[in-house]
């Protein structure tokens, strides 16, 4: 069933002799094992050999309720089923120990490699492909001048990994790195985190606030998720940049500073622009 619906290529066999046998002989992702098989324990034995010979396969024990393999196994990878109705049943744990064991030795080549390679991390990221190496320039270029700069990436590219880089190799490392996510926020609440509010501005308000604009001072503001900045937010963002000054809420009070903006974010902006959800003078 594995091999003909799921694409698995599988070898079956009835002994621990033979199951240790064809470890040694092909390297497996994943081992699925009767608990004990003719009184014999078999995941032991089992999960000793795949830890020496397979560290990053998968050992299914069915119908195992003991405990796992013992510490001396210190790499095996071991899940413990229950006792299937049919054999359907196993093909989901099956399928998602495979990809985890062919993830698993793709992160160990790669770690392997990295380390052949003496591979040291650039503030916290680790490559040394070309397409890394370009993207390692870009981030010391960016870091050497003061432009606002759009990081434009997925959810969960590194795009903070980016920004701190970028600020850890200019001249304001030394100085703050103030980080806000501008998703979900309505605009009320965005400017009072931007710039900060006086007391009294509104109900809640019942001290001076300080807002990442001035927290910033000196230093590199990153705006995550850009995209979702309330429209008319855009334009107090986009005088702050002109400028360098803001006003609290609440406040008549102009405040100069000198702060770096970082934006980033994983939508698309020109579609935005176009359908009037973005500033286009903001986005050039």
């Amino acid at each position: 069933m594995l091999r003909a619906k799921h694409g698995h290529s599988c070898r079956v066999v009835t002994t621990l002799d033979d199951a240790l046998e064809s470890i040694r002989t092909r390297r497996p992702d994943v081992v699925v094992a009767v608990d004990r098989a003719a009184g014999v324990d078999t995941v032991q034995p089992l999960a000793d050999l795949l830890d020496s010979v397979a560290p990053d396969a998968t050992l299914l024990a069915v119908g195992n309720d003991g405990p796992p393999p013992a510490p001396q196994a210190k790499h095996i990878h071991y899940m413990a089923l229950q006792n299937p109705s049919d054999d359907a049943e196993l093909v989901d744990p099956i399928g998602k120990a495979a990809t985890a064991a062919v993830e698993r030795e793709a992160d160990r080549h790669l770690q392997e490699r990295l380390r052949a390679a003496k591979v040291e991390p650039f503030e916290g990221i680790v490559g040394d492909s070309p397409a890394m190496q370009r993207i390692f320039e870009r981030i010391r270029k960016a870091a050497r001048n003061k432009l606002t700069v759009l990081i434009l990436g997925e959810t969960g590219t590194g795009k903070e990994l980016i920004a701190r880089a970028i600020h850890n190799q200019s001249d304001r490392a030394r100085k703050p790195f103030q980080w806000l996510n501008c998703a979900g926020l309505s605009e009320t609440l965005i400017e009072s985190e931007l710039f900060g509010h006086a007391k009294g501005a509104f109900t809640g308000a019942v001290s001076d606030r300080k807002g990442h604009f001035a927290a910033a001072d000196g230093g590199t503001l990153f705006l995550d998720e850009i995209g979702d900045m309330p429209f008319a937010m855009q334009a107090k963002l986009l005088r702050v940049l002109e400028h360098r000054e803001f006003t609290p809420v609440g406040s008549t009070e102009v405040h100069r500073v000198d702060v770096r903006v970082i934006a980033a974010t994983n939508a698309d902006l020109k579609k935005k622009i176009e359908d009037r959800q973005f500033r286009e003078d903001l986005y050039y």
